[in-house]
């Protein structure tokens, strides 16, 4: 089990797509025509955003499982845990897809990048083969939606606030912390039958916003507050 995490709150995402370009950059891979469904992962994206008809969004990636199904299934040991987090050694890699086909979130792919000499699986990586203290998509989040640290103090400020959530009548659920499916990618995400649910592009008229409540350091301890005041008069 990894000392650190992610930390996913869905309430202060707005679907600005900030992670998803830093990965994009940091990982030089290519852009790309959005696929049809904008929830999908490919060999060149690797974080995406969902955005809900309800107004809501996520930051979503590899989940970076503790007994991950993808490490077991490798026949060539390509896939490992490097600092809690399930990494991938390309020049192991012999794109049997082994991994994809078992990956319950469906956040693994195998083929060749655009530009690319050799058919691998692609995936998150967390970062932490880079020197950096944080991984990019964290770095560049405006609204502190993607957090990343200590595992179990994020565990802890998930469960607070969603009890913070629940009081005032919003009911929330936290993926990665519990039973099968334990995770170094937790997230604090609405109650919701996703399957009956369309994704659509969000709005971002609150992006500026956000910045604007990131940027002044004394609106800072309240910004969570005035964020669901700006959400709620932009809705």
């Amino acid at each position: 089990m990894g000392e650190k995490a992610f930390f996913i709150d869905e309430k202060l995402c707005i679907a600005c797509g900030a992670c998803r370009t830093a990965c994009k950059l940091w990982n030089n891979l290519p852009k790309e025509a959005e696929p049809d469904y904008p929830h999908k992962f490919t060999v060149s994206l690797w974080s995406r955003v969902n955005s809900f008809e309800d107004g809501t969004a996520h930051h979503e990636k590899c989940r970076h499982c503790f007994d991950a199904k993808c490490v077991v299934s490798c026949p060539e040991n390509a896939l490992f845990y490097q600092d809690g987090f399930v990494v991938l050694n390309k020049d192991k890699c012999i794109a049997c897809g082994k991994c994809e086909t078992v990956c319950p979130f469906d956040c693994i792919k195998v083929g060749l990048v655009q530009g690319g000499t050799k058919k691998t699986a692609h995936k998150c990586h967390a970062c932490v083969i880079e020197a950096d203290s944080k991984p990019h998509c964290v770095l560049n989040c405006p609204t502190g939606a993607l957090s990343f640290g200590n595992r179990r103090r994020i565990i802890s400020k998930a469960l607070k606030l969603r009890s913070e959530y629940s009081a005032k009548g919003e009911e929330y659920v936290i993926e990665g912390i519990s039973g099968d499916f334990q995770m170094g990618a937790i997230t604090l995400k609405k109650k919701r039958d996703e399957k009956k649910l369309s994704f659509s592009s969000a709005g971002n008229e609150k992006f500026i916003y956000s910045l604007v409540l990131r940027s002044v350091p004394v609106l800072r301890p309240v910004r969570r507050h005035l964020y669901d005041f700006i959400s709620k008069m932009l809705s």
